[in-house]
């Protein structure tokens, strides 16, 4: 893969959020990430879906009480716009476009976006250590050893013992950030600020 020229991104902040798998909490942060941007350090903020889960139809559904799926390509909430899946040429444009901050939501992990993860200026894996979900996150790992990259990427883990935390960051040399508790991603918390604050440094190349 080629080298990212970081010169040609016009955008001032790229963040690439990516699952390993469903469920794990990768577009729950992206919202509350988005609500922290937009809201302590006033940028305006897009946030993308890079996924086929439609959980950005179903979100403007319910929070514009729409009687069924809109086909509205984008909404807004509390001034952070939202896009509907979005192709990897239209992340490509939006990188481009001289936005304030872009954050690219892919779910859980598709390959052929790979390289758009990797373009971002900032990379946030999400994982989960539950048993069933564990697989994915040691697949993940082993898939991307030979990833220079890695190490200055972010790794957050929205649960498990801390047990197992510590098993898991000595076995692969990680540091797992618990993601604390956001019961409304639109609304953060006072306490969880310097979480958020940690998330656009520790993750930034």
């Amino acid at each position: 893969m080629e080298k990212v020229d970081w010169k040609t991104q016009k955008t001032r902040e790229t963040i690439g959020i990516w699952g390993t798998e469903s469920g794990c909490g990768a577009t729950h942060l992206a919202i509350a990430l988005a609500s922290y941007v937009a809201g302590r350090q006033r940028m305006h903020t897009t946030v993308a879906e890079c996924n086929t889960s439609q959980a950005f139809a179903k979100l403007e559904q319910v929070y514009e009480r729409l009687p069924e799926i809109s086909e509205n390509r984008e909404f807004w909430i509390r001034r952070i716009c939202y896009k509907k899946q979005v192709s990897i040429e239209e992340i490509r444009q939006m990188q481009a476009s001289g936005q304030e901050c872009l954050i690219l939501d892919f779910g859980k992990t598709v390959q052929t976006q790979w390289e758009c993860f990797l373009s971002c200026k900032i990379c946030i894996v999400v994982l989960s250590l539950r048993e069933w979900k564990l697989p994915s996150f040691e697949r993940f790992m082993e898939e991307t050893r030979e990833h220079k990259e890695r190490k200055s990427w972010c790794f957050v883990v929205r649960d498990g013992f801390r047990e197992d935390i510590r098993e898991m960051e000595k076995r692969y040399q990680i540091y797992l950030k618990q993601m604390p508790c956001e019961m409304d991603p639109f609304q953060i918390r006072r306490e969880n600020i310097k979480f958020y604050e940690s998330l656009l440094q520790t993750g930034r190349r």
